[in-house]
């Protein structure tokens, strides 16, 4: 490559008309015009200043060449050319520009206390990298407090920042506390603070806290929009509000604020919550009619409904309908509809939706897995279960509690009590705690076997903290001791029985 020449058009040696010429490119947008006049002036022999690199590495962050501005800001130290706050603040909004968190925050820890304190640009650039980064929102209020001790003063980006990053960790209320110091350092509240306020509130389900921030915001005359119903209509879905999330749907429209397929989404997700079907698959149809294509967010969520609501066969169809769309189905749209399968019982299903898995390379997770054994389990399946549990094991899924007692439970029913407390054993080797449901099937698939079995699993049950046993768990164990003629250990396990089966009835009233 030839070297590159001074630059004719101005002055041999005047520093000060190139300095002039790169900031004056660099506003203008000429990012490469820029840089070159940065070349030119080491062409000329001319010394470059504090100013001259500043404005070259802005130009590298508006240009998305983070990189080459780091360069520059090394080049500085070898230059003898102290970086000033400009310098690493250019820096640092390239870096959070382009989602370079960790070097942003190296750079921002390059900014020497003694030597360039960081101004409302750096220290903005450094909680934003905190908020998007995900778990560093400690250290996103540590820098927002910070501008307080040193002096600098925060504006609206500091607060909208800060905010985010209370919102992400789920301190919903300190989010509206800060929000609420705004106007006392004459800091106007704008949308993106309430965006931020009821982004907030979402991630915590304080849906009634995001609907009267939504509709208060005309009250200070800022306009709501598609990230302030779209941050509302989030919180209503995990809560499962349906009805409400439909009519600010439909308040989207009377707004003119034509709704997004995330807005949809969040919609069909509410409906998903309360297995409201049928609402699912007509906002599904209506996506369409927006003239927005349905991603696999939107199908999984419609099946999902349709689990719920026990509409299994449209939980296959929407399944296949996802390949129709060019779309593959993910481990959650298979998860969904084996689960549907399973709460239809139809385990030759579910288990062929687990194959379809594996052969169109989704991985399955422990939530298939459970659902399809769970599937067997209810039809009696209890070889395809032990199969199924094979298959978890070689696939490297660890199978946890929820696993093992349907597959204890189709042991039970089945009669195989030998099998079932292998199963256990498998289980407690694991180191995983049994649940009530699993104590229950183990009772009763071991009254069919000795009764010692019995009495050893109904000790070691009734010794666990929060295990509750019903007199129906001790009914069983008696009648393994009856049917081998133990009656004097039946006869001690009536007094208990008796005992909990009154606080059962208790309970009841």
């Amino acid at each position: 490559m030839a070297p590159v020449a001074a630059d004719p058009t101005l002055p041999p040696g005047d520093v000060c008309c190139y300095n002039q010429r790169i900031t004056a490119l660099t506003r203008k947008g000429h990012w490469s015009r820029a840089l070159l006049t940065l070349d030119h002036m080491a062409a000329d022999q001319v010394e470059s200043t504090v100013v001259s690199f500043s404005a070259g590495i802005q130009a590298c962050s508006r240009s998305a060449s983070w990189g080459l501005g780091l360069i520059l800001l090394r080049q500085m130290a070898v230059a003898r050319t102290t970086p000033n706050v400009v310098s690493f603040s250019s820096a640092l909004s390239g870096l959070v520009e382009d989602t370079e968190w960790e070097k942003a925050f190296d750079v921002f820890a390059g900014m020497r206390p003694d030597a360039t304190l960081p101004n409302t640009v750096s220290y903005n650039a450094t909680i934003t990298a905190c908020a998007e980064a995900g778990e560093l929102w400690r250290e996103a209020l540590d820098q927002f407090s910070a501008m307080r001790t040193v002096e600098v003063k925060a504006d609206a980006i500091s607060f909208n920042a800060a905010m985010c990053n209370l919102g992400r960790a789920g301190c919903w209320q300190d989010a509206l506390q800060v929000c609420s110091c705004m106007p006392a350092v004459r800091l106007s509240v704008d949308e993106i603070s309430c965006n931020a306020s009821i982004s907030a509130c979402d991630s915590e389900g304080r849906w009634q806290v995001s609907l009267s921030l939504l509709s208060s915001m005309p009250a200070i005359r800022l306009v709501c929009n598609e990230i302030s119903c779209g941050s509302a209509l989030s919180s209503l879905a995990s809560a499962g509000e349906w009805q409400r999330a439909l009519q600010l749907l439909f308040d989207m429209e009377a707004m003119e604020i034509p709704p997004s397929l995330v807005a949809y989404n969040s919609s069909i997700h509410a409906c998903e919550r309360q297995g409201a079907w049928l609402l699912a698959l007509w906002l599904l149809e209506d996506v369409a009619f927006a003239r927005l294509s349905p991603d696999v967010v939107t199908y999984n969520g419609a099946i999902s409904a349709c689990e719920k609501g026990g509409a299994w066969p449209h939980s296959l169809g929407l399944l296949a309908d996802i390949a129709r769309i060019s779309h593959q189905p993910t481990v959650v749209s298979f998860s969904a509809a084996i689960s549907a399968c399973e709460e239809a019982a139809n385990w030759t299903l579910a288990v062929q939706l687990l194959r379809e898995m594996l052969a169109a390379v989704v991985a399955p997770n422990i939530i298939s897995f459970s659902g399809a054994i769970s599937a067997c389990e209810k039809s009696g399946r209890w070889e395809v279960v032990l199969n199924l549990l094979s298959v978890m094991h070689a696939t490297r899924i660890r199978a946890d509690s929820i696993s093992f007692s349907a597959a204890i439970s189709s042991c039970e029913k089945a009669g195989q009590w030998k099998t079932a407390l292998n199963l256990f054993e498998l289980l407690e080797a694991a180191n995983l705690e049994p649940t009530n449901i699993t104590a229950s099937a183990m009772l009763r698939a071991t009254a069919l076997g000795p009764w010692q079995v019995s009495l050893r699993l109904l000790s070691l049950f009734s010794s666990r903290p929060g295990q509750l046993l019903g007199a129906g768990d001790f009914a069983e164990a008696a009648k393994s001791c009856e049917h081998f003629g133990r009656f004097l250990a039946v006869t001690e396990l009536l007094p208990e029985m008796q005992r909990r089966a009154v606080h059962g009835l208790q309970q009841r009233v």
